[in-house]
């Protein structure tokens, strides 16, 4: 099967920008961004090999999405909300955020999943964390952002990092891979059952690798 293209740069402003300078942005980003998380999940779950080529601007917005996606395939303990209005918490951690990062992860603002609300917060600083239920540590920062601290692993907390494939470390229950330019990820099953979390099936299904 062919590789899909991916997706054309965008020429327009940034949405950190236009509201740093008072313009609403334009909803032409968030409608591209519905393109593009059904490239990542509805035609991946089609695909033998779950893969998307993508260009580097587009890596992080694809990513985001991804995260979208995987609330719906996470179930978490009840005792994790205290309502059933509650919203998922989505913390993104990283030194050293850039409008990119920010428009990206801003494109998922507002959705929900499972009848619940997302809440997205970036971070820069550990003690900022708290106990969201998903962790992304952003991978620009690699120093600091592949391994996940060993106290979130046992707090419900679906983890999320990008992996280096040199190493192969990190401890996050689902990883990132760039594979051939294409966007993959791996799920750590020993790391989601010590958390806690249950992980649909149909999700398993769509990883490069499933680690038991």
């Amino acid at each position: 099967m062919p590789t899909l293209p991916g997706p054309s740069k965008h020429q327009h402003q940034s949405p950190a920008r236009s509201l740093r300078d008072g313009r609403v942005p334009s909803c032409a980003r968030r409608f591209r961004l519905g393109a593009l998380t059904l490239l990542c999940f509805s035609l991946c779950s089609l695909l033998p090999s779950h893969s998307l080529a993508l260009s580097d601007s587009d890596e992080l917005e694809a990513k985001a999405a991804f995260i979208y996606n995987f609330c719906k395939y996470i179930d978490w303990p009840a005792d994790r909300f205290a309502s059933s209005s509650s919203p998922i918490v989505i913390t993104v951690f990283c030194h050293h955020f850039t409008y990119d990062a920010c428009d990206a992860f801003d494109t998922i603002r507002g959705k929900s999943a499972g009848g619940r609300p997302l809440e997205v917060r970036l971070v820069k600083k550990a003690d900022e964390i708290g106990t969201p239920h998903i962790l992304y540590m952003c991978g620009s920062d690699r120093d600091h952002a592949g391994r996940i601290p060993e106290s979130y692993r046992t707090q419900s907390i679906l983890t999320v990092n990008d992996l280096d494939p040199a190493t192969r470390c990190g401890g996050a229950i689902i990883s990132f891979l760039s594979v051939d330019n294409k966007l993959r990820f791996q799920i750590n099953l020993r790391a989601a059952r010590k958390s806690g979390l249950k992980i649909s099936s149909q999700l398993l299904k769509l990883a490069t690798d499933v680690v038991e």
